[in-house]
């Protein structure tokens, strides 16, 4: 909760997002460097809806990262190795900097930052697939004439608040359950090693 750690600590949380991670804080006991996992509202919070994450302005700059891998004319299963190689692709990569890794990993691959476009001056078939596209995610991979292009929007999605919720029976239970098959668990490794014959030879 706010205000249980030390302040200098608290007040670096409060500037994070979740998933971002602070730089080491000097404080009581050592350094620190946390992540943030998730943030929840306090409970009975009204929460605002998000609004859209994808493009509101055609007319608004978005910083874009490229990886192209140079395809001409390939073969049907080659095609469709690329387009598989792609989802991967999308679903695993979190920001803009792992376009740059995983260029490194597939040879021939080209990596690029195309640094801030206005969707209006880009092609009809990426504008609309950008339009679909939330902040800080990936544009659905598609082939150019020159191979699979992979797009990636590198501004910041918006905050997604959400308030805190009491846990359900079952959640109670099964935390629970956890809880003492750790203590179980320690307690017989315990006994195993008080019990243990250790012979030398």
């Amino acid at each position: 909760m706010q205000g249980q750690l030390a302040d200098d600590i608290d007040q670096a949380l409060l500037k994070l997002r979740p998933g971002q991670t602070t730089a080491p804080i000097r404080s009581e006991g050592g350094y620190y460097v946390l992540l943030l996992r998730d943030r929840r509202e306090p409970i009975g919070t009204m929460i605002e809806e998000t609004p859209q994450a994808g493009i509101g302005d055609p007319e608004v700059p978005i910083p874009l990262d490229r990886l192209l891998i140079p395809l001409v004319n390939p073969e049907p299963l080659v095609k469709e190795r690329a387009t598989q190689l792609g989802i991967n692709i999308r679903s695993n990569v979190r920001v803009c900097a792992d376009l740059s890794t995983v260029a490194n990993q597939i040879q021939g691959s080209q990596y690029s930052k195309l640094g801030q476009v206005k969707p209006i001056d880009l092609d009809e078939g990426l504008r609309e697939r950008l339009l679909k596209t939330e902040a800080g995610k990936v544009v659905e991979p598609f082939f150019s004439s020159v191979g699979l292009e992979i797009i990636m929007r590198c501004d910041t999605p918006p905050q997604k608040l959400v308030a805190f919720t009491l846990p359900s029976r079952t959640e109670l239970e099964q935390q629970l359950f956890v809880q003492q098959m750790t203590v179980l668990a320690k307690s017989y490794l315990r006994d195993l090693r008080r019990n243990a014959v250790v012979e030398t030879r």
